[in-house]
């Protein structure tokens, strides 16, 4: 739009000195200048829905990109979501550091699910939280609220997120904000009927940022 007001602005500039300047041709040369403004108009209204164009189709590049990474992730996995990869690590300890969102920028769902099950492991409940959504149709409690929390209503056996299989992630939603991930563990329940069960994490993008769920765990 800055582009466009910046052209038009020029061309008007132009046709006003050509209106001091004029003779007895200076309607017809009025008339070229008009539709040259014309022209530019079109031409500035065609390049902004090209860098529109532009703009979504590298939005959905960075969504696929990101979905082969977690792809990956899920064959680095190795079978436990409580033990992070270096880059994991590092983003952890970087965003630990400042609580600043831009920290977890690049990553998946699966790794911010990590992230959260190894802050709650290593009873870092302050890490824990800030790996919330901040979006407000989402959040069921207060800072203070969690920081009052009795050990008693943490998780306490983290087994059921180690020697998993069967792993998945499955996005919902219009612009798939949301994710489910899911697995199976070796050392979780099973049923004879039904065989062994089905554990589940869900999340909610905000904005570039995957967040956890209040309650995330099914």
């Amino acid at each position: 739009m800055r582009i466009k007001r910046i052209l038009i602005l020029n061309v008007f500039l132009v046709v006003s000195l050509g209106f001091a300047g004029c003779s007895g041709n200076s309607q017809t040369e009025l008339g070229e200048m008009k539709l040259e403004v014309v022209r530019l108009q079109e031409n500035s209204e065609t390049l902004r829905k090209d860098i529109e164009n532009l703009e979504a189709e590298n939005s959905e590049l960075k969504s696929e990109i990101s979905k082969l990474e977690e792809l990956i992730n899920l064959n680095d996995s190795k079978g436990d979501l409580t033990d992070l990869t270096l880059y994991e690590e590092a983003k952890y300890e970087e965003f630990k550091a400042s609580y600043d969102e831009g920290r977890l920028v690049g990553l998946g769902p699966l790794s911010v699910c990590k992230l959260y099950l190894y802050a709650t492991s290593a009873k870092d409940y302050e890490t824990t939280y800030e790996l919330y959504t901040k979006n407000e149709n989402y959040v069921q409690w207060s800072k203070e609220e969690d920081r009052n929390f009795p050990e008693s209503d943490r998780i306490k056996d983290f087994e059921v997120y180690k020697d998993v299989y069967d792993l998945n992630i499955q996005y919902s939603g219009s612009d798939e904000e949301h994710a489910a991930i899911t697995w199976k563990s070796r050392n979780g329940d099973s049923d004879e009927k039904l065989g062994a069960y089905t554990y589940g994490f869900s999340l909610v993008r905000d904005g570039d940022i995957w967040k956890v769920n209040f309650l995330p765990i099914q």
